[in-house]
């Protein structure tokens, strides 16, 4: 009698399949991935940044635009009469649709655990926006909420 040739049953037996590739490939030498709390934490941090702008930035273009304009009489008029009528509401509105944006990338990091591009992207991005932020500062030599 011949000896049967069939596989063993159970989880030996199964092949092993990777899983799906996710849509974005991590660059090599990344990470495994990060967690939910640090895919999240970018549309926390920029919730808080964003409620600091809108908090402030009503009463510093009434204090500093004419300082400003004083101190740069080459910027045309229109910069500065702009600045200085920005509408709390108009201001408030812009910084929802950027909301979106944001968390929407927040979402695809989670999602991806950290390597979507559309995550390092808006990732890379609110930290070039916090060095805009630094260069204003030092252009106006004091606080600058946004522009």
């Amino acid at each position: 009698m011949r000896a049967s040739r069939t596989a063993p049953a159970g989880p030996a037996a199964t092949p092993a399949v990777p899983p799906a590739a996710p849509s974005t490939v991590a660059p090599a030498g990344a990470p495994a991935g990060v967690t939910a709390a640090a895919t999240l934490g970018l549309l926390a941090a920029w919730g808080l940044h964003d409620m600091e702008e809108i908090a402030t930035m009503g009463r510093w273009a009434r204090e500093r635009v004419p300082v400003l304009r004083a101190r740069h009489p080459w910027v045309p008029d229109r910069v500065w009469d702009r600045l200085g009528s920005v509408d709390g509401r108009e201001f408030a509105t812009a910084v929802a649709v950027v909301a979106v944006v944001v968390g929407a990338a927040a979402a695809d990091g989670h999602r991806t655990g950290g390597r979507s591009a559309f995550y390092q992207a808006s990732l890379n991005a609110f930290g070039l926006h916090g060095l805009v932020h630094v260069a204003q500062a030092a252009a106006t030599r004091g606080y600058t909420p946004a522009w």
